[in-house]
């Protein structure tokens, strides 16, 4: 049986088909439409192992500069020229989230910037290694936590650890049943466009069939 896979995946390899492809998916990026689509991949039955990688902030784009991803979606902020194809997908509304207890939420009015200083912020850092590190809707709090990904800023905000902006469309729920409440600040943070991107003259089939086929997922943003 595996000297029967081994040949298989020769002779796929000799009309295209990669072995292995990696997809880099930004934490604001909800994961089901993804998996939906690799569903769909796997019926057609080419040996072709689909690793998924989280990324963050400028994390997408150093891991397509780095080799460790062959896609990164939900790449943002200034866009690299000339050597990736870039798609945009979607669009990001944030709000400023915080426990329902928290000081902050009994503020009347929009809250002013001098009053969100004095809590610590709640920050996902970036995961580029190679690339230089970005931080984004980051202001001078008294103190930072710094998390590996959304959801755990989601938690701790829940928990009132401290306070930040939340893409919208990952805190409905929490929204709808009273753990978050969005509030009014001064300087709200304006929406942000997401794309996907991957390198330009990179072949292979496998990654021909995802370009093609991820552009038109509902994200769900």
């Amino acid at each position: 049986a595996a000297t029967s896979r081994l040949e298989e995946a020769v002779r796929q390899l000799e009309t295209g088909w990669e072995s292995s492809l990696t997809l880099a998916i930004d934490t604001v990026v909800p994961d089901l439409p993804l998996l939906q689509l690799i569903g769909e991949f796997t019926e057609l039955g080419k040996q072709v192992t689909v690793n998924i990688s989280e990324e963050s902030l400028g994390g997408g784009w150093d891991a397509l500069y780095s080799g460790r991803a062959d896609i990164a979606i939900g790449v943002t902020g200034e866009l690299p020229k000339g050597q990736y194809h870039v798609v945009e997908i979607g669009e990001l509304e944030f709000v400023f989230a915080l426990n329902p207890a928290h000081p902050l939420a009994q503020h009347a009015g929009p809250i002013p910037t001098e009053a969100l200083l004095q809590f610590p912020s709640i920050v996902v850092a970036d995961s580029s290694t190679a690339l230089a590190q970005r931080s984004s809707g980051l202001f001078d709090s008294r103190q930072v936590i710094r998390v590996p990904n959304m959801q755990t800023k989601i938690k701790a905000q829940q928990l009132g650890l401290g306070v930040g902006y939340i893409p919208k469309h990952l805190i409905l729920d929490a929204l709808a049943a009273g753990s978050l409440v969005a509030c009014h600040v001064e300087m709200p943070r304006p929406t942000q466009a997401v794309f996907m991107a991957w390198r330009k003259y990179a072949e292979g089939k496998a990654q021909d069939w995802f370009t093609a086929r991820l552009p038109q997922c509902n994200w769900q943003f």
